[in-house]
């Protein structure tokens, strides 16, 4: 790969600047294909929640629940669309699908592998936190490096430690906004049922019932946002770790020599 031909900067960034850029990155010239894929991967998982909501009568905790997995495993789409996206200015939707498909079977494995160390940690307390931040970047280890699963465990442990600020501060930040727009989105939609519409509709609430469709719609629709957040955390841990600013600098040096 041509480092010259990145979409963005590459230079150590601060944590607060990776999420603001997130938000560029999703909604920017790409925006129409991320939309497409979060259409085709999200409302599956969407309605999934709205049947167990119908069908099995399933409390709110039981979808929350259901929302995080299968968001976790979706999640990885947006992480090889993110990767795709950092030399190419025009994003395949089906090149993206297809990528996805092929690398499932390992994703499945480390997430498997990485929330059960993550959970036994979590006995302790500290030891849990310490497996929740070592690996913070395992689904680009294991989407976009395509390592072996060893290897990937070992990749993610590396660069959370150099990414600018720590990995455990920025997962926290991205849960947070996360937790914000499914927070807005609530709001948005049961205003404009009740205040516009009118609608005589029975209305739910994150913070009274526990949860809402809109809410749980708004958290699906944030995580296009949060991966892009966690590969652009990845890629100024690969900038610091293998000085890719710096190799960038010297290219522009002896181009201008030449």
């Amino acid at each position: 790969m041509n480092l010259a031909d990145a979409r963005i900067v590459l230079r150590p960034r601060g944590r607060l600047e990776i999420m603001d850029l997130a938000f560029r990155y999703v909604l920017g010239d790409a925006r129409r294909k991320f939309a497409s894929l979060a259409l085709l991967s999200l409302s599956p998982v969407f309605a999934a929640i709205v049947a167990a909501r119908f069908f099995l009568g399933a409390s709110w905790w039981w979808l929350w629940a259901i929302a995080l997995v299968l968001g976790t495993l979706v999640s990885g789409v947006f992480t090889i669309a993110s990767g795709n996206m950092l030399f190419e200015r025009a994003l395949n939707v089906r090149a993206v699908l297809r990528e996805y498909g092929r690398r499932f079977p390992h994703f499945l494995i480390a997430l498997i592998e990485s929330r059960f160390l993550i959970a036994l940690g979590s006995l302790l307390i500290v030891p849990g936190l310490i497996a929740w931040k070592r690996h913070a970047h395992l689904a680009e280890a294991v989407l976009l490096e395509r390592v072996p699963l060893r290897r990937a465990f070992a990749r993610s442990a590396v660069l959370s430690r150099e990414g600018g600020g720590s990995a455990a501060g920025l997962l926290v930040a991205i849960f947070s906004m996360s937790t914000l727009i499914a927070l807005g989105t609530e709001t948005i939609v049961l205003a404009i049922v009740e205040e516009v519409l009118v609608l005589p509709v029975e209305s739910q609430r994150l913070f009274i019932d526990g949860g809402s469709y809109p809410a749980i719609a708004g958290f699906l629709l944030s995580l296009p946002w949060a991966a892009a957040s966690r590969f652009l955390a990845y890629i100024d841990g690969r900038t610091r770790q293998d000085g890719w600013d710096v190799q960038i600098r010297l290219m522009a040096l002896d181009g201008g020599a030449a």
